[in-house]
This record gives structure tokens, C-alpha cells and sequence, in this order.
């Protein structure tokens, strides 16, 4: 009997002896228990069972059929209504969230459990009616009106679709979340391929930092830009400077950056040299810390391929578990050793790690140059492997949590790929969607032809349109840097 049949049992037991409100709390682990083995509907029609028992009380007008629950329904319902999310809408699901959108009419979750539902079920109209009720209870929340719009662009309002992206970007921006940002942004050429301004007032919130994981995109525009025409010369002239303004961004940020200088050369050399030399003559950054950067003793090998939900990611060789240091998070997404490394191993590592170029240190800068919190490459693949097994095992919520700790330090192809396939499995599937982005500009940087090929796998497992665009763009990318 597996752990969720023996949570069910043992609930069911405790219903009989002490009633259901007793058992709620059994009720639910047994439904979580249901969804951490992959069997989200199991749980799901467990809850709804609850929701519907009735029991027979004598009142003034005789014995009446009440729920049992009391105060304790209210817990249930938002339970089911967060199952809802990784389950296809079934009529007794869709039924039971119409209910509980009734007698819970405020409650963000469950209006937008019901409004997924029907979205996902394929009523429109009604799916629209519920997402904005949700706005009105959740007006910050940009995913709502971006969910609107992708109903509105079904329907063909093509308008009322472009307007909502636009709410629901600045939503996103406002909130910092520059990264739905940059995602959204390019939907606006599946709306109106003829209309860029759209597209580049979004790419234009972004800051340096984000925008140079989108340098693909840049090429796109400037693709596109090029590829029209039957527009004025003025109107190229005027996009290509906003293009360059944007690949400048990345520069100041990053002003090694290869991608975007190669994206500036392909609309012109007179606009690489006019970005240089203003690059030359800005006054130079106040002197700051720089930011921990990982820096592994041998380079993460390629990710040819996009392994499947089962298959173990390959983890770089690392000392056996014994030998290796115990991670200790001091701090949110901070991993350090818990015992010093010996002066002898420390030597040793840093004889096999790769030379980085040498950086003057600034006269003001502490003695302690190097980053205190930078991983050796042991502590990085003992984390890894650790993350690995959690996923082998079933245990993808700690999975995953233990990838965002590695990556606090930084997008690494392959920790990425074992992120988006934990969230794969828990049917968290916008967060996986995000991990396969950050996983294609991450490995693009690298190599964009083994991205690319990464990337095709994945979407046969998560055929989502975000990625679907992120891998036309990387495709307009390798042809276009082939031809220059």
C-alpha cells in the first residue's frame, strides 16, 4: 500500500470514529500525499468527497441534510482548489469550483482555480467572465490580464487582446518581475506581426542585467526590422536606433558581451563604433563589490539533449560522499562548507581550476579579494548530486528547492534542466516553462546549436508556446549569424 492509500485509510478511520471535521487534517495530507506521487486526480476526487458528504440533523422543521465540516470546509475548498491547478478539468471538478466560486465568492484561489478551469476546459466566454472577477480581487497580479489576453487573441479581438498584454506587462514590470517581462513582450508579434512599437516598449523596461539573457530576442527585432520592406526608411532607421539602444544596455552592463556586439555589427558598423565610443567616454562605475561568481574547476559538460523526466542528469565527477563537505545554508540561497578545507586540497583544486583573466584590484578594495561565498566545485557537485537523488527519489519539492540554491549563483544548464523537470512533475508548469527558458539563454550563451537541440527535446515534453517562440528565435539566430 502506498503512503497516500495508508493517509487515506487512516483518515477514513478517523472520519468513522470522530467524525469528518476531525479528520480534515488527515483528509488533506492524504490529498498532498496523492499529488507528491503524481496522482493529483486521486487526491483531487478525495476532496470533492469530502465536500459533498452530508450528514442528517434534526432541526425545527425536522432532520435536515447539512455538510459536517463547519469552519473547517472553507479549508477543504481552497485545498482543492490549489489541486485543481495540476489536474485537467473534469465536469465534477468544473461543477465542484463553480460551487465553491459561489460560496466562497472572495477568495483569490478559488475564482482563479474556477477561472483556469473553464479556460482549460475551452469556455472562453465564461473563463473571461471569472478572470476578471480575479483581477478585481488580485489587481496586481499580471498573469490574470496576460491569461485574458491570451483568451481575447483566441476569440479574435485581436485589440482587447493586445490591450491586456500590455496591463498585464506593466503589471509585471511594476512588480519587478522582469523576467515575465521579457517573456511577454514578444506575444505582441503573434497579435500584430506589423506592429513592433509594442514589442520594444516592453524590451525598454528592462534592465541591462536581464536584457543580456535576451539578446535572441534583440536579433529577432532586428530580423524582422530588416525583413520589412514596405516600411519608410525613416521608420527602419528609427527602430534600428532603439535596437542599438537596447544592445547598448547590454554593454553597459556586460561590456564583454560578444552576442550583443555581433547583433549591433549585423545592423551596421557605424553603430558599433558610435556605441563604443560612447561606451569609452561615460565616466566609470563607483567602485563596488563585485557580485559572487562561481568558478567551477572544470567546465559543466554540454547539454546535447534534453533528458527525459526519468533520466538522471549528469552530475560532474566529485569525491564520494564521505570525503565530501556538508553544505550548510548560513543564509537564504547561501551554501558554504561546514568544515575548512585543508590548506593541501585547497591547493590542489585551485591547480585544476581553469584560469579566469586578472582584474586590478581597486585602491580602495579589502585585501580579501576573493568572494566568500563562491562554491568550490566539490560543493557544487555534492549539491547537485543531493538534488539528483531527491528527484529520483520522488521528492521534486526538495528537488527543486535545492536547485535554486545552486543557482543562486548563477544559471547552470544542467541544474536548470533538473529544475524544470521537478516542476514538470509537480504540474507547476509555468515555473517549468520559466526553467526551460532560463536554460535555453543560459546554454545559448554557451553554444546556441546545443540550445537549440536542448531546447526541441524539452518542448516534446512541454510543448508550450513561449518555448515553442524561444526556439524560433534561437533558430533565426544561428541562421543569421551564418550568414554574416
Amino acid at each position: 500500500m502506498t503512503n497516500a492509500n495508508r493517509k487515506r485509510q487512516l483518515a477514513v478511520e478517523t472520519a468513522a470514529k470522530e467524525g469528518l471535521r476531525a479528520s480534515v487534517p488527515l483528509y488533506i495530507a492524504a490529498a498532498e500525499a496523492f499529488a507528491q506521487e503524481d496522482r493529483p486526480a486521486q487526491g483531487l476526487e478525495l476532496l470533492g468527497e469530502l465536500l459533498r458528504a452530508k450528514e442528517k440533523r434534526r432541526g425545527l422543521l425536522g432532520r435536515v441534510e447539512k455538510n459536517p465540516l463547519g469552519p473547517e470546509r472553507a479549508r477543504v475548498a481552497t485545498k482543492y482548489a490549489e489541486l485543481a491547478h495540476s489536474t485537467s478539468p473534469t465536469e465534477d471538478s468544473l461543477e465542484m469550483l463553480a460551487d465553491l466560486a459561489t460560496e466562497f465568492a472572495d477568495v483569490a484561489v478559488i475564482r482563479r482555480a474556477n477561472a483556469d478551469g473553464l479556460r482549460n476546459a475551452g469556455y472562453a466566454a465564461d473563463a473571461i467572465d471569472e478572470y476578471r472577477y480575479s483581477w478585481r480581487l488580485e489587481p496586481d497580479d499580471g498573469d490574470i490580464p496576460v491569461r485574458l489576453s491570451e483568451l481575447y487573441a483566441a476569440l479574435g479581438r485581436s485589440e482587447e487582446a493586445a490591450e491586456h498584454l500590455r496591463k498585464g506587462i506593466a503589471a509585471h514590470a511594476a512588480a519587478g518581475q522582469f523576467e515575465q517581462v521579457a517573456d511577454r513582450a514578444m506575444r505582441f508579434i503573434d497579435l500584430n506581426p506589423d506592429e513592433l512599437d509594442d514589442v520594444f516598449n516592453s524590451m525598454e523596461l528592462l534592465p541591462g542585467d536581464v536584457l543580456k539573457k535576451h539578446v535572441p530576442s534583440l536579433d529577432h527585432l532586428g530580423v524582422l526590422v530588416r525583413r520589412d520592406p514596405s516600411r519608410e526608411a525613416d521608420w527602419r532607421t528609427r527602430m534600428e536606433h532603439r535596437l542599438v539602444d537596447l544592445y547598448a544596455r547590454v554593454l553597459e552592463t556586460d561590456n564583454r558581451n560578444g552576442a550583443a556586439r555581433r547583433g549591433i555589427n549585423v545592423l551596421g558598423p557605424n553603430y558599433l563604433a558610435d556605441v563604443e565610443a560612447k561606451l569609452r567616454a561615460a565616466p566609470p562605475r563607483p567602485a563596488t563589490p563585485p557580485p559572487a561568481v562561481p568558478a567551477p574547476a572544470a567546465p559543466a559538460p554540454p547539454v546535447a539533449q534534453a533528458p527525459a523526466p526519468s533520466a538522471a542528469v549528469q552530475v560532474p565527477a566529485e569525491p564520494d560522499e564521505a570525503s565530501a563537505p556538508e553544505l550548510v545554508e548560513k543564509s537564504p540561497g547561501e551554501l558554504v562548507a561546514e568544515e575548512p578545507v585543508e590548506p593541501v586540497a585547497a591547493a590542489a583544486a585551485s591547480a585544476n581550476e581553469p584560469s579566469e583573466p586578472s582584474v586590478a584590484p581597486a585602491a580602495a578594495a579589502p585585501a580579501a579579494a576573493k568572494p566568500a561565498n563562491t562554491p568550490s566545485r566539490a560543493i557544487y557537485a555534492f549539491a547537485l548530486r543531493k538534488a539528483q537523488e531527491q528527484y529520483d527519489a520522488g521528492s521534486f519539492e526538495e528537488a527543486a528547492q535545492a536547485c535554486d540554491r545552486i543557482l543562486k549563483r548563477g544559471d547552470i544548464p544542467e541544474v536548470l534542466v533538473l529544475l524544470a523537470h521537478c516542476y514538470m512533475k509537480m504540474d507547476r508548469k509555468s515555473e517549468a516553462v520559466s526553467a526551460c527558458l532560463r536554460f535555453a539563454d543560459a546554454q545559448a550563451a554557451e553554444d546556441p546549436t546545443r540550445a537549440l537541440d536542448a531546447l526541441t527535446g524539452l518542448i516534446k515534453e512541454l510543448p508550450d508556446p513561449a518555448l515553442i517562440l524561444r526556439r524560433s528565435q534561437l533558430l533565426s539566430s544561428i541562421r543569421q549569424v551564418e550568414r554574416v
